[in-house]
């Protein structure tokens, strides 16, 4: 068990093949996003993954009333499909929909989320996952305000589970490393 700070593309087939799952940083409609969620509904498959998350979660962009998107913190499971590992869905805190006041239930929320991919984890018997930053691009988090508290986070289940964090660059993976120690 560890944490390892990595820096490339989370579908890579030869990180692939050493996860039990795969964190999908996922809109609240389960759908093909941008960045780390474009890459993995790409490589998983687009129409059959769209297909199981309207089936299974009873979800459909065409549904005005929204009753079964996910709701902030939750955790949801699918199939990789084209991906040699499950996918997990995680409804990150969107800092947009927050006034600046709210800063710190935002924050919370976020950490949470954290926390609820990792004992998701622990129940369903996963030994290695592949996580991203969560929250970081469009939902307007700085890595430079999360870092140290992600990192303790991480670091506190990484006695129970390998957890493989992720980044974009070594910029990013800079941020995050000095919190290591």
């Amino acid at each position: 068990m560890g944490l390892e700070l990595y820096v490339g593309n989370i579908v890579d087939d030869d990180l692939l093949k050493k996860a039990d799952a795969i964190v999908n940083p996922s809109n609240p409609m389960m759908k093909m996003g941008m960045g780390v969620s474009m890459a993995i509904f790409q490589k998983a498959g687009v129409d059959e993954l769209e297909a199981y998350t309207e089936s299974t979660y009873n979800i459909s962009y065409n549904d005005i009333s929204r009753k079964n998107e996910m709701k902030e913190t939750e955790i949801r499971i699918t199939p990789g499909f084209n991906i040699p590992c499950e996918i997990i869905f995680a409804q990150s805190t969107n800092l947009q929909y927050y006034e600046h006041n709210q800063y710190n239930i935002a924050y919370e929320k976020l950490l949470k989320t954290y926390k609820n991919v990792l004992d998701c984890c622990i129940k369903n018997k996963y030994n290695t996952i592949l996580l991203p930053s969560l929250a970081t691009g469009h939902y307007g988090f700085k890595h430079t305000d999360v870092a140290k508290d992600v990192i303790n986070i991480l670091k506190s289940y990484s006695d129970r589970l390998n957890i493989i964090f992720v980044l974009y660059d070594n910029d990013i993976k800079k941020i995050y490393k000095q919190y290591l120690i």
